[in-house]
């Protein structure tokens, strides 16, 4: 039996566009589909979702791309 793990990790820069990013993880997804996959991702998002005390619009498009 072999096992095939994936990891990656994604930056969200505040001056960048987030979507771009979050097609990004929808491809690393996908690629991996059926296999285990760690992707650590440093947001640069504040939501009040995750017990911070404010959302900015990264957070907010993180918090959509989450719960779709």
């Amino acid at each position: 039996m072999s096992l095939r793990i994936f990891a990656a990790r994604i930056y969200l820069d505040i001056i960048e566009e987030t979507d771009i990013k979050t097609a990004k993880v929808d491809e690393i997804l996908q690629f991996n589909k059926g296999f285990v996959t760690l992707i650590a991702i440093d947001g640069s998002s504040r939501s009040t979702v995750w017990h911070d005390n404010q959302t900015n619009s990264i957070g907010k498009t993180v918090e959509k791309y989450l719960i779709r």
